[in-house]
């Protein structure tokens, strides 16, 4: 993640909803107007380039395995987007293209 921050590249976070508490507090101050990202193993403060990008997935809440519904004023930071599964012709489509 820090990489990525600091070369001003495109990160994606799978499984947000199973990130602990301090992820995403520290994800808070990425994403708000504040855009900057302290570590405290270094003690040092990141300001996010105009060019870095955070995308997110997660799987619905109901689907168990720790997963909790995230807060409202975290997931207004981001668009969503919601697919249906893939289909048995959707799975063949790409088995096909490998």
């Amino acid at each position: 993640f820090l990489s990525a921050l600091r070369k001003g590249s495109w990160v994606l976070l799978d499984e947000l909803n199973l990130a602990s508490q301090s992820v995403l507090e520290g994800l808070n101050s990425v994403l708000d107007h504040r855009a900057t990202v302290y570590i405290p193993e270094l003690d040092r403060t990141f300001e996010c380039p105009k060019s870095f990008r955070v995308f997110a997935a997660q799987n619905p809440s109901r689907q168990g395995g720790g997963r909790r519904a995230l807060p409202r004023s975290f997931l207004s930071r981001f668009t969503k987007v919601h697919l249906r599964a893939l289909s048995y012709e959707d799975l063949l489509f790409f088995a096909r293209d490998c």
